[in-house]
């Protein structure tokens, strides 16, 4: 692992997670219960842009982040600007997030839904990767299981 970069935005709220994944599998779990009307959950390059509120610095409108997210009542995943509708059967209230960096997936489940997949996004790594979170307004939280 490489020396962590600020994990804070000045314009957005948004945040990278301390640690960062260069190798291996990885699994943590989001709580997005109370993040009300509005979250991005997913990972980013430690070379994602801090300043500013720009697509350079927004999480999935980029090459170097990808997400899923809560919007306006409707979920997408996103990244380098593309985005896919999703449409799962209830609205989630905590996700999982599985990465295998060597592959190149990185997949999102509904928990609450009893590990229901909503998306896979299949990549090749070439940076450290940190989890990212966005939020619109509420609380979110990560939390990595052993």
């Amino acid at each position: 692992m490489g020396s962590t970069p600020g994990l804070y935005f000045d314009a957005l709220w948004q945040v990278l997670g301390r640690g960062c994944f260069d190798a291996g599998r990885h699994y943590w779990e989001v709580d997005v219960r109370e993040a009300a009307v509005g979250w991005w959950v997913g990972a980013a390059y430690g070379s994602l842009r801090r300043r500013g509120a720009s697509a350079a610095a927004r999480l999935g409108c980029n090459r170097q982040s990808w997400c899923l997210e809560l919007y306006d009542l409707e979920y997408w995943a996103f990244h380098d600007g593309q985005r896919s509708r999703l449409r799962p059967r209830d609205d989630p209230d905590r996700l999982g997030v599985f990465l295998d960096y060597e592959v190149g997936v990185f997949t999102f489940y509904d928990v609450t839904g009893g590990m229901t997949h909503l998306h896979t996004f299949r990549a090749a790594f070439q940076e450290l990767l940190y989890p990212a979170l966005r939020l619109w307004e509420g609380v979110i939280s990560i939390s990595r299981l052993p």
